[in-house]
């Protein structure tokens, strides 16, 4: 029997377009893939980074869903969110 409460959190993710810059951030050994706008850095699922891997310096839209992850502190405080795009399908290239 499926879980409902599963089914309602995928049901509620948002599907969005981002206008932006690929490039990587981080250091090694985790670098991260991100798409930047104007606005923040739009983190790439682990699992989608070979579809925008050898987009990297080129501006792009793009399409996915969207998961917002709370950053958390060690001491408990809320750091701010973290924008993770998956699903992800190119819509343009320039």
């Amino acid at each position: 029997m499926p879980d409902t409460e599963t089914e309602l959190e995928t049901e509620a993710k948002d599907l969005i377009q981002v206008y932006g810059v690929v490039r990587m951030v981080g250091n090694m050994p985790f670098p991260e893939l991100v798409i930047t706008d104007s606005e923040r850095d739009w983190y790439i699922d682990a699992d989608e980074v070979y579809r925008l891997k050898d987009y990297q310096h080129r501006r792009l839209v793009v399409e996915g869903v969207l998961d917002i992850i709370p950053i958390v502190f060690a001491s408990g405080i809320l750091g701010g969110e973290r924008h993770i795009l998956r699903e992800i399908r190119i819509i343009s290239v320039e």
